[in-house]
Parts: C-alpha cells; sequence; structure tokens
C-alpha cells in the first residue's frame, strides 16, 4: 500500500527508511492506524528518547526480573511481542539495547496486571506500564 507525503507516495516501509521520517517503522505504522496525519506520524514518538534506526538495535541478554522488566519500562523502555511462524521472540528495548524476557516472566507481568496491549498488528504486540505495574516500581 502507497502512503502520500511530501508529493510523493511510498510504501511505509519506504519511507521508514526515508531521511525525513524520524521514527521506526513500527512506530510510523502504529501513527497511521492512530489517524495521524503523515508528517505528524514521521516526527511523534510517544516515548521520547528512543532513536531507534531499522532493526539494528544492540542486544544485551535476557532480563531475568519483573522488577527490572519493570524498572526499564518506567526508564522508557518499550515492550514487543513478535509472533510469526519462523519467529516467536518478548523482547524489551531499553536505550536502544534489546533484552529478551521469557514467556514466564512476561506471564507474571501479565498476570499481575503489570503490563497492559497498547497496540497490536497480526505479528507483533506492544505493550506498557499499568498503574499496577508504575506502583510496583517503587
Amino acid at each position: 500500500m502507497q502512503y502520500e507525503a511530501f508529493g510523493e507516495q511510498k510504501t511505509l516501509r519506504d519511507w521508514a527508511q526515508d531521511e525525513r521520517c524520524q521514527v521506526s517503522e513500527m512506530t510510523l505504522r502504529k501513527n497511521i492506524q492512530a489517524g495521524m496525519e503523515m508528517v505528524q506520524a514521521f516526527q511523534y514518538r510517544r516515548k521520547p528518547g528512543r532513536h531507534f534506526i531499522g532493526a539494528h538495535e544492540d542486544f544485551s541478554g535476557e532480563v531475568n526480573e519483573v522488577k527490572a522488566a519493570l524498572n526499564m519500562l518506567a526508564d522508557g523502555g518499550e515492550l514487543w511481542v513478535y509472533e510469526s511462524t519462523d519467529l516467536n521472540r518478548i523482547s524489551l528495548i531499553h536505550k536502544d539495547v534489546r533484552h529478551t524476557i521469557s514467556q514466564d516472566l512476561f506471564a507474571a507481568m501479565d498476570e499481575k496486571r503489570f503490563i497492559t496491549k497498547s497496540f497490536e498488528t497480526d505479528t507483533i504486540k506492544n505493550f506498557e506500564l499499568t498503574p499496577e505495574g508504575q506502583a510496583a516500581t517503587r
């Protein structure tokens, strides 16, 4: 599907690679699905400070404790669940570094209602802290 901005038409993937776009492809998709105009969608980042470029963030390993995961989320982290036929991964991206978390840790945070789904496509879900999750960081 083609999207128009600046008198040009491109796919969202191509727009995400354009130097005028200041957000990741996933953020761009989320912004468009939320009804934003293209130019605004190129700049709006819900969690300021993240400078994601393509899929090239560093990988740091696994987060094994609920409190550590919650603190990273409270400090601007993003929790993503990727599910496809060839990839199933839960990633916590914090300060441009990707950490994985186990299904058990994710389930524990979900069961205690520390996180809630904020965005979903066919293969990707994004979660954010609930007020309970925020309180658990203290």
